[in-house]
């Protein structure tokens, strides 16, 4: 018995730990899913910027088109002018979209993941909780009167512990651990909408709407609208990271700040020493266009980085090629020179053994003559 009360009070003090791991991960959800909403809401308001300095644009081009107190060139010249600026603000439209889908993006997968870590510490929760009563129910078989008040006594309070604290958070579960709230903004999101302070809607393709008309176009069916007239939720969030205070960073787990001060210590350090030398009349929006800048220069400079070593691969690959022609060139060569010296050696041994033959020769032919001019000699020996 003794044996058992040791492993239920283990099981309790590990239960207790991976409860509060629980709130602690559901924490660092519920600030990822602020910070969504947040990048959200901001790529809804520039939607919605763009739309309307397209507009202006548009409506320059079309007064300067039907205009008839300007000559021909100068139409032609502020027209062209005019398509500039709208193709310059498209391209810086699509840069900081994209910036800021990828940041969203991100932070979704961030939290996609940290939301598997939670569906698996609430099935490790569930699995030691019915251990731990089989455990205990297995026990009573064996035990005495007095150890059965006992193990009822535990097995009530392992089953207040688990009911108080972890039974309620099935309900986030089922929604995905998701609030009711942050469900609704996702679906206001998946049907193109962001709600603002000013009470209207933002939509997807960078317009308002009123409620009312929210409402006929049937966008609102299935929502809540008084969720939406709660103060903490009509406020317009600004994405940035300031609005995490100093008390909330603490809670974080060191994971997070190490990943916060990888992608953000260095971007903000260096604007807000900017923000602080040139003190702008708006710190926010400056900052924001600062880290835009930021951005985009570390893509330019990634870009020229991947052209640079393409035109070095490039000649390094010309030189290898050449310097590969030039070696077998130079085989080439060497080997001709060879075959050259090999004739030329067989030619000068071939004439030097016809030089042989022919002087041999010669020198038979001189021996023949003298032998058939002269004769036989028929004299006397000598001495005779």
């Amino acid at each position: 018995m003794e044996y058992i009360q040791n492993k239920h009070d283990k099981a309790l003090s590990e239960l207790e730990m991976e409860k509060q791991a629980l709130k602690k991960r559901l924490s660092h959800i519920e600030k990822l899913d602020l910070l969504i909403n947040a990048l959200t809401h901001k790529i809804f308001n520039i939607e919605y910027h763009y739309q309307q300095q397209v507009k202006e644009l548009s409506s320059q081009r079309e007064n300067v088109l039907n205009s008839t107190e300007i000559s021909r060139d100068e139409r032609e010249a502020l027209m062209d002018e005019v398509d500039k600026k709208i193709k310059d603000l498209e391209d810086a439209h699509a840069e900081e979209l994209t910036s800021l889908e990828g940041q969203r993006s991100s932070l979704q997968k961030q939290c996609a993941m940290k939301t598997q870590q939670m569906d698996v510490i609430m099935d490790s929760l569930r699995v030691q909780h019915r251990g731990v009563l089989q455990e205990l129910e297995e026990s009573k078989m064996t035990a005495s009167p007095s150890q059965l008040k006992e193990v009822d006594r535990r097995i009530d309070q392992l089953n207040k512990m688990f009911e108080k604290d972890v039974e309620i958070l099935n309900e986030l579960q089922l929604a995905g651990w998701k609030c009711k709230e942050e469900k609704m903004f996702e679906l206001l999101e998946s049907r193109g909408l962001c709600f603002t302070q000013s009470n209207k809607f933002l939509t997807s393709s960078g317009s308002h709407l009123t409620r009312s008309e929210a409402t006929r176009l049937g966008l609102l069916e299935g929502i809540n609208l008084s969720l939406l007239d709660q103060e903490e939720y009509v406020t317009d969030i600004q994405p940035t990271t300031s609005e995490l205070t100093v008390s909330e960073s603490e809670k974080m787990d060191t994971e997070d700040v190490v990943y916060l001060k990888t992608i953000f210590g260095k971007p903000l350090t260096l604007a807000l020493a900017e923000i602080t030398a040139q003190q702008p009349r708006d710190p926010i929006h400056y900052l924001g266009h600062w880290l835009f800048k930021y951005r985009y220069n570390q893509e330019v400079s990634v870009t020229r980085k991947d052209e640079l070593q393409e035109l070095i691969q490039e000649r390094e690959r010309l030189e290898s090629e050449k310097l590969r022609t030039i070696y077998e060139n130079e085989a080439h060569e060497a080997v001709l020179n060879l075959i050259i010296r090999a004739e030329e050696g067989a030619i000068l041994r071939e004439l030097e053994r016809i030089a042989r033959d022919a002087m041999v020769s010669s020198e038979d032919e001189l021996a023949a003559e003298a032998k058939d001019v002269l004769g036989v000699y028929n004299g006397p020996t000598t001495g005779e």
